[in-house]
C-alpha cells in the first residue's frame, strides 16, 4: 500500500474528489492506486525529474480559500499562451519546474510579479516573520519565475505585466480574476492541464524507457507512433490539445473508440525497459500479437488498458520518483440550442 504524502497530505495514488476535477478514466485510476511505492526513492531521483512541465492541476484543488483559487485560475489562463508556447517553440529547452514555483506562481498578486508594499513585510517582499531560509527559497522561487515568464513572453515581444487587465478568458469566455469560474470551465482548464501534462510525461518516459534496439515489428518512426495514441493530432503535434477531443481517444466512453488508441499505446509501449513483464502477467490478451482491432473483444480491449496503464503509471514511478499525470476524460459538449 502506498502513503507518500501529495498535496495538503493527498496521497497523489489516490483519486480526488472535487466538483473541478474532470471525469476519471477507471482504469487509469485503479493503475495508479496500484503503483509499487520504494520508501527510499525520493533520495534517489534527481529533483528535477520530479518535476512538471505545467502546473500540477491538483494545485488548484488544494487551496484554503475561494478567493486564492480564483486567483490561480486566474494567474494560468492569464500566461497560459506563453507558458504553452516556451514548450512548443522550435528548439525549445524548456525544463520541468517543482510544484513549489508552479505554486508561488499561481499565487503571483493580480497586479503584477511584485507584490505590493504592505505593513510587517521586508522591501523584498517576503514577510519579516519569515525565516531566513524560507525567505531565500521563496526568493530564489520568484527569480526562477520571474524568468520564466518574462522568456516566454519575450519570444513574441509581449513585456510582464504590460497588460494590467483583470480579466482572463477562456474559449472566447471573460474570467474575472477574483471570481471562481463555474464548474464546467474549471473542469475543461485542469482537463487541459491534466491532458497537456500527460503527454509531455509519455515523451518524457519514452524517451527514457525506450530500447532502440527491441527491433518492433511495426516499420513506423517513433514520433508517429506516438501520435497515434491521441486523437486529431494536429499539425503533426502531440501536444495541441482541444475539448473537443476531451471524450475521443483514450478518454472515449465506447471500448470500441478507445480500442485503436489503446493498440497505437501498445505499439509504443512494447518496447519500453520491463514489458516483458506484462507479458507474463496479462494471460487475458496476447500483447506480442498484431492483430487488427476488430479482431479483439471487448474483454481483450479492456485487459490490454488495465495492463498498460498499469504498466504507464509504476514505470513513470520507478523511472521519475512520482505519480504520473494520469488522463482524465469530459463529457461531450451540449452544442447551445439554435436561435429562430
Amino acid at each position: 500500500m502506498n502513503k507518500p504524502p501529495g498535496l495538503a497530505g493527498h496521497n497523489k495514488f489516490e483519486e480526488l474528489s472535487s466538483p473541478f476535477l474532470p471525469l476519471p478514466i477507471i482504469a487509469w485510476c485503479y493503475a495508479l492506486k496500484k503503483v509499487a511505492v520504494k520508501p527510499d526513492r525520493d533520495t534517489s531521483v534527481n529533483q528535477q525529474d520530479r518535476g512538471y512541465v505545467f502546473p500540477d492541476p491538483v494545485l488548484f484543488l488544494g487551496v484554503g480559500t475561494p478567493e486564492t483559487q480564483a486567483k490561480f485560475f486566474y494567474n494560468w489562463l492569464k500566461h497560459r499562451p506563453a507558458l504553452i508556447y516556451r514548450l512548443t517553440a522550435h528548439q525549445s529547452n524548456s525544463k520541468p519546474l517543482s510544484s513549489q514555483v508552479w505554486r508561488s506562481m499561481l499565487h503571483l498578486p493580480i497586479g503584477g510579479l511584485q507584490p505590493p508594499s504592505r505593513p510587517h513585510t521586508s522591501t523584498s517582499g517576503l514577510p519579516t516573520n519569515t525565516s531566513t531560509s524560507e525567505r531565500t527559497k521563496s526568493a530564489k522561487r520568484l527569480e526562477v519565475i520571474c524568468s520564466l515568464l518574462e522568456n516566454c513572453l519575450n519570444v513574441d515581444g509581449v513585456e510582464v505585466n504590460e497588460t494590467q487587465t483583470n480579466e482572463v478568458f477562456w474559449q472566447e469566455q471573460q474570467l474575472s480574476a477574483g471570481s471562481l469560474p463555474s464548474q464546467q470551465v474549471a473542469q475543461e482548464i485542469l482537463w487541459e492541464l491534466f491532458e497537456l501534462n500527460f503527454r509531455f510525461e509519455f515523451m518524457a518516459l519514452d524517451s527514457r524507457a525506450h530500447i532502440p534496439s527491441a527491433s518492433p515489428t511495426i516499420d513506423i518512426p517513433r514520433v508517429d507512433l506516438l501520435l497515434q495514441c491521441f486523437p486529431c493530432s494536429i499539425s503533426g503535434s502531440i501536444l495541441v490539445v482541444r475539448r473537443e477531443f476531451a471524450h475521443q481517444g483514450l478518454a472515449a466512453s465506447s471500448w470500441m473508440d478507445r480500442a485503436p488508441f489503446i493498440i497505437a499505446m501498445k505499439n509504443v509501449v512494447r518496447t519500453w525497459t520491463g514489458f516483458e513483464k506484462v507479458l507474463r502477467g496479462c494471460g487475458q490478451v496476447d500483447l506480442n500479437a498484431n492483430q487488427d482491432v476488430a479482431a479483439y473483444s471487448e474483454s481483450e480491449i479492456n485487459a490490454m488498458e488495465l495492463a498498460l496503464a498499469t504498466f504507464y503509471t509504476q514505470s513513470f514511478y520507478d523511472f521519475f520518483g512520482r505519480a504520473a499525470v494520469i488522463p482524465r476524460r469530459l463529457a461531450p459538449k451540449l452544442e447551445e440550442p439554435t436561435q429562430e
